[in-house]
């Protein structure tokens, strides 16, 4: 059996793939609001930022770091987010940070305050084990965009005053070549969404949730299951995935065979 070798250029790939996928939501936005200025990328060497001043989601105001970045080039990333009044928060992988690095960011104001666990597979050594009998849809219809928002809007609680704005992006997102979302389904009752976006031959699982009240019926392993069989259709050679530290999410990734592959630090300004 194949087995892959975690190294600094493997860790660049899944993080390309990430940055493409926050900019992929971040256009829509973009587009939707019709402000071509109103979003801002940084690619450098083992350097991917994302910036929306206009918008204070952390999500879109990061920097991922896949490897040693010159002082140079890391202060002028800095100093571009604090030219435009954006927040930042950093998400730094293993081989991406040394002493230097460290003083540096410090001396600016940051801290490292917690640690992101990433989920990383190949697809050819998932063994996922059987669901619940739940049927899983890929979104296709109104009435399926319809359900997924409901779903997405409760499951993550978003401020209701945001709720339509919400929709309107997600609509977008159905549009999205490389994408596709999906809605787990009970019976007739829709339970559960995830989105599966694939890119450079790595699929991301992401944007999973179920709302507070439905949780507890396997739709997230169910939402897992299906997207596990659409990557290995779409071709993907390695699956990644991310949730916090000891949550269910976690738990219910392990019991389909994908574990923490490697943690991302957190850095934060202070």
């Amino acid at each position: 059996m194949e087995h892959f070798h975690l190294t600094t250029s493997l860790i660049s790939k899944v993080d390309e793939v990430e940055f493409l996928y926050t900019q992929d939501r971040m256009n829509v936005i973009r587009d939707f609001r019709k402000e071509p200025g109103c979003v801002r990328y940084i690619e450098r060497e083992n350097l991917r930022g994302v910036m929306f001043p206009g918008l204070p989601n952390p999500f879109f105001n990061r920097i991922l770091l896949s490897g040693i970045v010159s002082p140079d080039v890391l202060e002028e990333a800095l100093d571009a987010y604090q030219a435009m009044g954006a927040p930042l928060d950093l998400e730094i992988s293993p081989g991406a940070i040394n002493e230097e690095t460290a003083k540096l960011l410090q001396g600016r104001g940051f801290a490292h305050t917690k640690f992101f666990p990433v989920f990383l597979k190949l697809v050819q050594e998932l063994t996922p084990q059987r669901s619940d009998d739940l049927v899983v849809k890929q979104v296709l219809s109104l009435d399926e965009l319809k359900h997924f928002q409901e779903l997405y809007v409760n499951g993550w609680k978003i401020d209701p005053s945001f709720v339509p704005t919400l929709k309107a992006y997600i609509a977008g997102w159905n549009k999205l070549s490389d994408w596709r979302l999906y809605i787990a389904c009970s019976g007739e009752q829709p339970i559960g969404c995830a989105v599966l976006c694939t890119k450079n031959s790595i699929a991301y699982l992401a944007d999973a949730t179920t709302p507070e009240e439905v949780r507890g019926k396997g739709a997230q392993t169910a939402l897992l299951l299906a997207r596990f069989k659409e990557a290995k259709t779409l071709g993907a050679d390695l699956m990644f995935s991310r949730a916090d530290f000891g949550s269910i999410s976690q738990r219910n990734m392990e019991k389909q065979d994908l574990r923490v592959s490697y943690a991302r630090a957190f850095w934060t300004k202070l």
